[in-house]
């Protein structure tokens, strides 16, 4: 008897320790899993100026995109093209754009008012290109020197098209998503899973009866 009250505490403080341990492997898991998801997910579109369906009534002299990580910057690589109300034939970016770290830049002068749509298309920091459309207007005060424009832009290399397979631009892929959930549940599945057999090991190879 008393060599059973004795061992009580010994099993008390095993059990928590093979918690202990259970949930040590579940956290190992996760840190190792769930970054290695968010890592294959393509950079995005942060933010625009001028915005997005905004409506700009002033001249402007340049657009900009601001992205959620550093894009790569190689040859030809980087397009930021802005097109008019007629359609899309005539260009208002003035030259070829420009990267600095997480931002993209063009210069334009715009024409006539009406709907102005940009085109962009980068190199994710991931090495995959990334591409994306959105539209503003342009709506400025009566009297307002309105740009021609040109029927090609600069010439900056093979030109940029709307976009066929693009990451959102406001926000990570859905695919990113889906890896940090996968990462998620095998962490948990191992984890349970390992809890389960290392509690129902046999007491005696603790040295207990």
């Amino acid at each position: 008897m008393a060599r059973s009250r004795a061992s009580a505490p010994r099993r008390t403080a095993t059990t928590r320790e093979r918690l202990a341990a259970a949930s040590g492997l579940m956290l190992a898991a996760a840190l190792v899993l769930v970054p290695a998801g968010a890592a294959s997910a393509h950079d995005y579109l942060v933010s625009t100026d001028p915005a997005a369906d905004s409506t700009v009534s002033t001249p402007i002299d340049q657009v900009d995109l601001t992205f959620n990580d550093a894009v790569l910057d190689f040859a030809d690589s980087t397009r930021l093209q802005v097109t008019g109300p007629d359609g899309g034939s005539t260009h208002f970016e003035t030259a070829c754009a420009t990267v600095a770290n997480t931002e993209v830049s063009a210069p334009i002068a715009l024409g006539e008012a009406g709907e102005y749509t940009v085109v962009w298309r980068i190199v994710s920091s991931d090495g995959h290109a990334v591409s994306d459309t959105y539209s503003f207007r342009y709506e400025p005060a009566d009297g307002t020197t309105a740009a021609e424009g040109s029927s090609s832009g600069p010439d900056c290399g093979e030109a940029a098209e709307a976009p066929s397979d693009s990451a959102p631009s406001t926000g990570p892929g859905s695919d990113s998503y889906l890896l940090i959930g996968t990462a998620v549940v095998i962490a948990l599945v191992a984890a349970v899973t390992f809890g389960i057999i290392i509690l129902r090991r046999p007491r005696d190879e603790d040295g207990e009866e």
